[in-house]
């Protein structure tokens, strides 16, 4: 099963969303118009025939993406324009969905890939010099 981002209009109606998803789930809104999705081809293929759904953008797609471009060093008007390029949409987000869309894209990163692989102190117990408040809070 795959991810599926989807790009919803401010209109989109629930019942006809939630009727497109057939067998895959709705997993998360990262905003109020951008909904992430666990399903298959089928899932995907519907979602994009939806009325209310803007764009949608396979797990694959974005890992793709994310390969091929370095998200980390655009603006958001950058973000905008390499969202916009990739969905084949003709529409202008506000920065909050811009935002969100990236910010899932670069998950799929090789460099966010890289940080959750070599995570500092790994395993180790968080009691250590500086984790934990010093007595001085108790005696406030």
């Amino acid at each position: 099963m795959q991810q599926i981002l989807a790009i919803l209009s401010s209109d989109a109606d629930e019942p006809t969303i939630t009727s497109a998803l057939g067998s895959g789930n709705s997993h998360s809104y990262l905003h109020p118009t951008v909904l992430i999705v666990d399903g298959d081809e089928t899932v995907l293929s519907s979602l994009s025939q939806t009325t209310g759904v803007i764009a949608t953008l396979s797990d694959d797609a974005a890992t793709n993406l994310a390969t091929a471009s370095d998200i980390t060093q655009l603006d958001t008007p950058g973000m905008a324009t390499l969202i916009g390029n990739t969905l084949g949409v003709n529409t202008t987000f506000d920065e909050p969905v811009v935002l969100a869309v990236a910010g899932w894209i670069f998950g799929f990163s090789p460099q966010y890939q890289a940080m959750q692989s070599d995570r500092p102190r790994e395993g180790e117990t968080w009691d250590m010099q500086g984790c934990l408040p010093d007595d001085s809070f108790d005696n406030a």
